[in-house]
């Protein structure tokens, strides 16, 4: 390959790439639409006011159709991430309580060692 092609190509790799513009159910257009990640309940992409996920149902039949949506592995994976979110919600939540509870047994103990121990003033010389 000559040089002069070469430098066309990577020339060419370097240059922006325009994404699509995708109407959304809404009537909600996104403009330069570049998609990153197809998941069974939409897609991810990013577009020219930021990143988004839109479900298959916001898209088109064209987009559906493209991306091979089944509205039964939608429902399986929303399902799947909803049991994950919860669990990890509950995990987190267990966490702290075991936190709480930790500082609050720290508390305690150095009550009563304070109650237990005699105080400072008691061990000092009475002065006439």
């Amino acid at each position: 390959m000559n040089r002069s092609v070469a430098s066309l190509i990577v020339f060419g790799l370097l240059l922006p790439v325009k994404g699509e513009d995708i109407s959304l159910q809404s009537g909600k257009v996104l403009t330069n639409v570049r998609v990153f990640k197809v998941e069974p309940d939409g897609i991810k992409f990013t577009h020219d006011a930021g990143i988004a996920k839109v479900p298959f149902e916001e898209l088109s039949q064209v987009y559906r159709d493209k991306y091979q949506f089944n509205a039964d592995a939608a429902k399986s994976f929303r399902e799947e991430a909803k049991a994950k979110n919860q669990e990890a919600t509950k995990m987190i939540r267990d966490a702290k309580q075991t936190a709480w509870e930790n500082q609050l047994a720290q508390i305690k103990a150095e009550k009563e060692r304070i109650a237990t121990t005699p105080a400072e003033s008691s061990r000092l010389p009475i002065l006439p």
